[in-house]
């Protein structure tokens, strides 16, 4: 139907959870009518566009007030080498570098620029080898891919991490039990369709809802009317935010 070939989706996000089963951080996935699966972040656009978003998806009403949660962004060879990310609050933000990426001195030495800015650094579908040991003495958390791999294969991985100072993620969580693996080995990091598959949001135009501007328009003339409700009807809408 028309209205469906119009959707266009903007942002999706994944929460992880902490061994209590409460959202500590988000992921952030971009998606498009294009390429559905893609999980890199798109940084194209202005900078101010950009923070909008991370406030926007990363952000959760807890006990009647506004709260910022972490974002975790995938990031590729390029944006890390290139030194094209754009300045972001690095203490509300987690750079994770892809499990494909090649570890080269520029690599090294553009990790080490990040984690000077004050960025945490993970490292994304993570299995062993010797070739990630200086990625290992730079990051902090690290992401294991435990779909496809069995108990013992878990256990191993976390056997050849104990050494490093690093807080292991276990991601694309599916069963219960492997959940309960995970934890007794102790990890303190969940992510997961088991525990909650990504929420995406949709949109079919950016451009400001009548109604919701409407309403804006009838409390900025009610001199009662709170900073804190002018914050919530303003929020509903992304192009206002």
């Amino acid at each position: 139907n028309t209205r469906k070939l119009k959707k266009q989706t903007l942002m999706a996000r994944q929460p992880i959870f902490n061994t209590n089963m409460k959202t500590v951080a988000y992921e952030l996935l971009h998606r498009s009518d294009a390429n559905d699966n893609n999980a890199v972040f798109n940084f194209s656009g202005s900078l101010a566009t950009i923070e909008v978003l991370l406030n926007s998806y990363t952000s959760v009403y807890q006990d009647k007030h506004l709260k910022r949660m972490p974002a975790f962004i995938n990031l590729t060879y390029d944006l890390i080498v290139d030194n094209t990310l754009p300045e972001l609050p690095s203490n509300q933000i987690v750079l994770e570098i892809l499990e494909d990426v090649k570890v080269t001195d520029e690599l090294i030495k553009s990790v080490q620029a990040l984690r000077k800015k004050g960025y945490t650094i993970a490292l994304d579908d993570f299995l062993y080898d010797d070739q990630y040991i200086p990625l290992l003495k730079l990051a902090q958390i690290i992401k294991v891919d435990v779909m496809n791999l069995s108990f013992q294969r878990v256990t191993e991985q976390v056997e050849k991490l104990r050494t490093y100072k690093v807080t292991l993620l276990a991601e694309k969580i599916e069963t219960h039990e492997m959940y309960n693996h995970c934890k007794a080995l102790g990890f303190k990091l969940f992510q997961g369709y088991f525990l909650s598959k990504p929420k995406i949001i949709e949109n079919t135009k950016i451009e400001p809802s009548n109604l919701k501007l409407l309403s804006i328009i009838q409390a900025l003339q009610n001199p009662n009317t709170s900073n804190e409700e002018l914050e919530k009807l303003i929020l509903k809408d992304p192009v206002f935010t």
